[in-house]
């Protein structure tokens, strides 16, 4: 059983200290949550491109492979029963992260430069405090 379906490649891209590459229509790859991140759809489409084709109950996703010195990490960051590209696209959401282990999740915050969340509720928590923050 092929555990990656073909993709194509989009770019490659620096961000930091991690190199990483967006796929489009990659994220059939056997993965499952691993946390969640706090992100404007903006900020995500600006660092991975425009997102994969809608998807059963995704709407916006990305697949990200990630090289960390000789290590290989593929995460897909996604929205899950809800389209976070409706409304203020500046506006930051809490984005699912989607992996093999809990690596993915750390690997996503390494690149975004952001806190990774365990739970829903922790990033919730969080989205509320930061939005409390700014007024």
């Amino acid at each position: 059983m092929e555990m990656f379906k073909e993709v194509q490649f989009v770019k490659t891209t620096h961000v930091s200290r991690v190199p990483f590459e967006t796929y489009y229509n990659a994220n059939e790859q056997y993965c499952c949550l691993q946390g969640y991140v706090i992100a404007s759809y903006n900020e995500l489409v600006e660092l991975f491109g425009q997102p994969d084709e809608p998807a059963d109950k995704i709407s916006n996703s990305w697949n990200i492979q990630m090289r960390f010195s000789n290590v290989t990490v593929v995460s897909d960051i996604y929205d899950y029963k809800e389209d976070l590209s409706k409304g203020n696209r500046n506006s930051k959401k809490i984005w699912h992260i989607g992996g093999s282990s809990e690596i993915n999740a750390t690997a996503v915050g390494e690149i975004l430069a952001r806190d990774v969340y365990k739970t829903f509720s922790q990033a919730l928590l969080a989205l509320q405090g930061k939005l409390n923050n700014d007024k």
